[in-house]
């Protein structure tokens, strides 16, 4: 059975924060209140290079920052961020669990599931499962996607009702 989740992405894993953000060249301050352009957010705030102001991730999992447009810090440094804290928080509960894992060429993961199946994890939070019998594809996907942030949308694959076969060879 095999299907695919697509996760959201919440920043509430402080620990896959801090190494992502650590991973970027950024710097964390802290918990408490940070103050930004005009406003102060409370959370855990860190900095990122060339951004003037630092960047706080609430309680809620989302970030609060000012960019000015792009003048005070460049957006598309969320995304990296974002796909660095994903594969981040994947690898850390592949570890807590015991799952083997590793890397990919395309800046992936490959997780192997103890019962035989595969999830394939991409940086943008889509966990692909592959190899599974019975419903274990269903708590693998969940429990990794719960790493990232919980479960956006799920999609079940043509195989994923098929019944397993045993063949029996006559001696």
């Amino acid at each position: 059975m095999s299907h695919t989740i697509t996760a959201k992405i919440e920043f509430k894993d402080t620990e896959s924060l801090t190494r992502a953000v650590e991973k970027l060249g950024g710097n964390v301050i802290g918990h408490g209140e940070h103050g930004l352009y005009e406003t102060k957010e409370r959370g855990l705030g860190f900095e990122l290079p060339g951004w003037h102001y630092p960047l706080v991730a609430k309680s809620d999992g989302t970030l609060a920052y000012d960019d000015f447009n792009g003048q005070w810090g460049n957006v598309k440094d969320i995304d990296t961020l974002k796909c660095t804290y994903t594969l981040t928080a994947v690898e850390r509960e592949a570890q807590s669990l015991g799952w083997q894992y590793e890397w990919t060429s395309d800046m992936g993961m490959r997780v192997y599931h103890p019962s035989g199946g595969i999830l394939n994890v991409s940086e943008d939070g889509v966990i692909d499962a592959d190899c599974f019998v019975g419903s274990a594809c269903e708590e693998a996907t969940t429990t990794l996607a719960n790493a990232i942030g919980g479960v956006e949308t799920s999609q079940r694959k043509p195989e994923y009702n098929q019944d397993v076969v045993t063949i029996q060879e006559n001696a």
